[in-house]
């Protein structure tokens, strides 16, 4: 429809509208669906005042209800009272059922309109909570961290000498069995079986004083370990 054509229609009522009378004609021939498409297509046009929305509604529920779709007819019906709760109906004597099907449509419509007055405007939403503030970093004891690390890499390399030194006393151990057995038999050189027993001795020397150093190194290393540990529960007791 040209935009004029609109505006002259609107301007004058909705009776005035091609559709309008179209719509009408179709419905007194009984070319239910034919108005059917007229009215709806009205409806459509976000220009329509609520009075002649309200009227064409009317139309569009009496459509449904010459087709035998009642429930269609009487959701049409409840529309139009709801958007104009004076609007008539369009026919003088319309048949029982429909007018019937208007009074109750009527009703809800009423109904409809105090339940959106009656219902509470809708509260603010509350506001967000706020953030948990970061934990705040832990301070670090420079004077606990020091030992600690200290204390770990000296019992690490005590561990270790002492390990070395074990398994230095097994190797000088073993080389005294063997020179033990090699004394036995007199085909042995003596100076094979001599030999035998000063490496056993330097290897058995060797681990005793590696020995004794591993297990001072580790003692002081656990000592700083105990230290970084300990320390700082004992300023904060302080």
């Amino acid at each position: 429809m040209p935009m004029f054509f609109l505006t002259v229609w609107l301007a004058a009522g909705i009776q005035s509208s091609p559709d309008y009378e179209a719509g009408r004609a179709f419905y007194q021939e009984l070319e239910y669906e034919q108005a059917l498409f007229r009215f709806q297509k009205l409806l459509l046009s976000p220009e329509l005042e609520d009075e002649d929305r309200a009227q064409v509604s009317m139309w569009v529920g009496l459509c449904f209800a010459g087709t035998g779709d009642l429930v269609s007819a009487e959701r049409a019906f409840v529309d139009a009272y709801v958007t104009d709760p004076e609007v008539a109906m369009p026919l003088a004597d319309p048949p029982p059922a429909v007018a019937r099907l208007a009074e109750q449509a009527r009703a809800s419509a009423a109904q409809r309109r105090a339940e959106q007055n009656a219902a509470p405007a809708p509260a603010d939403p509350a506001p967000a909570p706020a953030p948990a503030p970061a934990p705040a970093p832990a301070e670090s004891d420079g004077f606990a961290t020091v030992p600690l690390a200290a204390g770990s890499t000296m019992a690490a390399a005590g561990v270790v000498v002492l390990l070395g030194s074990a398994v230095a006393a097994g190797v000088g151990a073993v080389l005294f069995i063997e020179a033990a057995a090699l004394a036995q038999d007199p085909n042995n050189f003596a100076g094979d079986v001599l030999g035998l027993v000063n490496q056993s001795n330097q290897l058995l020397v060797g681990a005793s004083v590696a020995g004794v150093a591993g297990a001072v190194v580790t003692a002081g290393g656990l000592g700083l370990v105990a230290i970084g540990v300990f320390a700082p529960e004992i300023v904060a007791f302080e």
